[in-house]
């Protein structure tokens, strides 16, 4: 069994919270910095790729699952951000919780994704002006600014 997985498991499952990996996917196209941004088929909302941790797995095996099923990107060149994405499934009717590490993908434009519909609807490219109006949940959209600080300091 994985040691982080159970590390993971054993202090969250007391505090009700779900563990899980966010991807923030970027390019640059003409110039402009911009960003991923996926509609969900089960739940229709906008955001970033992202997921539970299944069985076993710590959060970077499955931050490169997720976008494996999400837009059917294989990489391992993922930047893990110091942060996690905190937020109450609101669906659920009882109060339970996630919290999701971050990672940053930058990508060249001149990757084509093979994005599956099984999981994801459509995608969009988006700069930062339209992604504000985009996300679906606010607080999404907070933990983002978060990251936006860290990536002027990691690709200025």
């Amino acid at each position: 069994m994985n040691r982080d997985f159970l590390r993971i498991l054993i202090k969250t499952v007391k505090k009700r919270k779900i563990p899980g990996s966010l991807v923030v996917v970027t390019r640059k196209f003409k110039g402009e910095r911009q960003y991923l941004v996926i509609k969900s088929q089960k739940r229709k909302s906008f955001s970033f790729v992202s997921g539970s941790l299944n069985w076993g797995e710590n959060f970077q095996t499955a931050a490169e699952r997720e976008l494996k099923e999400e837009i059917g990107l294989k990489t391992e060149n993922l930047v893990e951000l110091p942060i996690f994405h905190e937020f109450r499934y609101s669906y659920l009717p009882i109060k339970i919780k996630s919290f999701q590490k971050i990672f940053l993908l930058n990508i060249s434009a001149s990757v084509k994704l093979n994005v599956p519909k099984k999981e994801t609807e459509n995608y969009q490219w988006l700069n930062i002006e339209k992604l504000a109006n985009t996300l679906t949940y606010p607080e999404l959209m907070k933990t983002f600014k978060r990251v936006q600080v860290l990536l002027k300091e990691i690709d200025p």
